[in-house]
């Protein structure tokens, strides 16, 4: 057997045991990152309970319509604009209590005119479990957000996300059921 002969051969059978491996891989699920899974509670009236947290240096990217005294980050960002001053976003690694990076979360500040349209919207990218999506109108009271809808393990979830602030950071918690 020639050279040319066996260095196919052998790209045959790397080339099957590449394609092999690559089914294997795929049909596998992954197995989740140490500390990821859900870290929830049950309050009194039965509904789940998750908190999550966004650490200042967790900011992955924020970015206003030059009204808020934001600095955008990372330098060079571009600004975004609403229908009104007060517009901004920010997307920032997303932890769970034991402060295992768990996902990514965003948070989009629209101040409107029609204080019944959102105002503050939250989408939470959750490894392995799927993303969460809330909103809260502008004339709300305290920071809230009814859950809108979500996929995965959220495609049923009912409930509510609050918001608070820490310093340049947020505490978020979530508070519902459906969670599959």
């Amino acid at each position: 057997m020639g050279r040319a002969a066996t260095g196919l051969r052998y790209g045959l059978g790397g080339a099957a045991v590449g394609a092999l491996a690559m089914v294997v891989v795929l049909a596998i699920p992954p197995v989740d990152p140490p500390g990821a899974a859900a870290i929830r509670t049950r309050a009194a009236d039965g509904h789940f309970v998750e908190r999550f947290e966004i650490r200042p240096a967790d900011i992955i990217a924020h970015t206003s319509d030059g009204s808020l005294g934001v600095q955008p980050f990372p330098m060079g960002i571009e600004p975004v604009g609403g229908p009104a001053a007060g517009s901004s976003v920010l997307t920032a690694k997303l932890r769970n209590t034991s402060g295992t990076v768990i996902g990514v979360a965003s948070r989009y500040t629209l101040t409107t005119d029609n204080p019944d349209r959102p105002d503050r919207l939250w989408t939470l990218v959750i490894t392995r479990r799927g993303t969460l999506a809330t909103n809260c109108p502008a004339d709300a009271a305290v920071a809230c957000g009814s859950v809108l809808g979500g996929t995965g393990t959220f495609a049923v979830f009912r409930g509510r996300l609050e918001e608070t602030a820490r310093g340049a950071g947020y505490a978020l918690t979530l508070t519902g059921t459906g969670e599959r």
